[in-house]
């Protein structure tokens, strides 16, 4: 069975983790990811929100695996990076199974009011030797990487944004926490999906 493993000519994932931000004479900013033999570079040209031409490419011991126009469901070919900060990276190589191969997570942003941190996942596709992409809206509420300890894989935290509007405005809405994980495993031969692991209900007192 063919995998990224064997491709990359390595027996174990390395998690040694780089990170490098860079902006051309062109305007274009580029971030890089890399860990152990895989990389991945995420480029756009002008600034957040009003950013452009998002484009990404994920390599594996110098071979290119994925290279292409960012796209989503939600904000087409023009998603913008989804910082808070300049500071704030958008572009991570994580582990989301104990014993899962390493995946491309992407942060972005569709831009409006109200609207939406959208969650883009590469997985590996033994099948056809690619990344495949996976999404999610996970609306205002947002998302970030969690790392709750389990083998060092990293989980999704949000919260259930159908409860914004629910019961009164936006700003006196309570949205139950929810946690996501997303399967993958070495031998997978199509993308995975976000699954919801735990919700949890504010309560009052």
């Amino acid at each position: 069975m063919f995998t990224l493993r064997r491709l990359a000519g390595t027996a174990t994932a390395v998690v040694l983790l780089t990170v490098s931000s860079s902006i051309s004479s062109a305007g274009a900013s580029t971030e890089t990811v890399t860990s152990g033999d895989l990389t991945a570079a995420f480029t756009y040209y002008g600034a957040y929100p009003q950013s452009r031409s998002p484009h990404l490419t994920i390599s594996n011991n110098g071979n290119v695996l994925y290279d292409r126009v960012v796209r989503s469901a939600w904000c087409g070919a023009e998603c913008s990076p989804n910082v808070i900060a300049s500071a704030r990276k958008v572009l991570h190589i994580v582990h989301l199974q104990p014993n899962g191969q390493l995946a491309v997570v992407l942060d972005l942003y569709s831009g409006g009011a109200h609207c939406c941190s959208v969650e883009q996942v590469f997985s590996f596709n033994a099948s056809s030797r690619t990344f495949q992409m996976s999404e999610r809206n996970f609306g205002d509420p947002g998302v970030r990487l969690v790392d709750l300890g389990a083998g060092r894989s990293v989980d999704f935290l949000s919260a259930d944004d159908s409860f914004a509007y629910a019961f009164t405005d936006y700003a006196a809405s309570g949205m139950p926490i929810e946690i996501l994980s997303f399967p993958t495993t070495y031998f997978i031969m199509s993308p995975g999906r976000f699954r919801v692991s735990l919700r949890k209900t504010p309560t009052s007192g």
